[in-house]
């Protein structure tokens, strides 16, 4: 079930991540309006009063189309990729993470705080992809479908985080008690947590990667040499 098998590609990965918002959404909107009824009346609103029975189960329509929404808007506009470089999730982690271990890896003594974005792009482009592509790997094609699928997992709970949190949101200021902005906190708490717990395991993923980038050692001389290059501009 695609769901559970990991992308191979980039393409195969924007799918997983549009299908699973989509389906995680889905079920995360209908178990809050389970174990809450102001939510479940809340949706029933936004719902125009419309519900629909699927395998015997009641959902408001609202349970479809915001998810359904979410889902296409991801395959079109690739909203993890907005959302990415808002937050500058994706270039923080190229330069902090990527590129000082490389640069680390290959001897070469720069400070990272040297490193523009100019400089990052350049040695992820010319450096870093060069051999963990996933069209033309130079590595265990193994190591690469790991980070492929732990940042595919990483960017369907930011997608669904997003969604949540503005449900919520929009939720508490309509229904603002107690207990309903505790819930809200709660569900964020969890959603943020297994976000943390996902990226650390990306790191994880990550230095597999580098480590059987410079597993050769002419490849390492050539590394070393093209690292040079991109941070003198030679």
């Amino acid at each position: 079930m695609w769901i559970f098998s990991s992308p191979k590609d980039y393409s195969e990965m924007i799918e997983k991540i549009s299908k699973t918002t989509f389906m995680v959404s889905v079920l995360i909107l209908y178990f809050l309006s389970c174990i809450n009824n102001e939510f479940a009346v809340f949706l029933k609103t936004i719902s125009f009063g419309i519900q629909m029975k699927f395998i015997n189960i009641e959902l408001s329509l609202s349970c479809l189309y915001i998810p359904l929404f979410i889902g296409v808007m991801e395959h079109i506009f690739k909203l993890h990729d907005k959302m990415s470089n808002l937050l500058q999730i994706r270039a923080s982690y190229d330069k902090n993470i990527i590129v000082k271990q490389m640069i680390e890896n290959s001897g070469i003594k720069y400070k990272t705080e040297q490193l523009t974005k100019e400089k990052v792009k350049l040695i992820m482009n010319k450096v870093f992809y060069k051999y963990t592509s996933s069209t033309n790997p130079q590595i265990d094609k193994h190591y690469i479908t790991l980070a492929l699928n732990g940042w595919c997992w990483f960017w369907i709970l930011l997608d669904i985080t997003v969604l949540i949190t503005i449900m919520l949101v929009v939720f508490t200021i309509l229904n603002c008690v107690a207990k309903n902005i505790i819930l809200s906190i709660a569900i964020l708490m969890i959603l943020l947590a297994f976000l943390i717990l996902i990226y650390f395991q990306n790191k994880k993923y990550t230095q597999l990667e580098i480590e059987a980038v410079f597993s050769d050692d002419n490849r390492k001389n050539e590394i070393k040499k093209e690292l040079r290059n991109a941070l003198y501009n030679r």
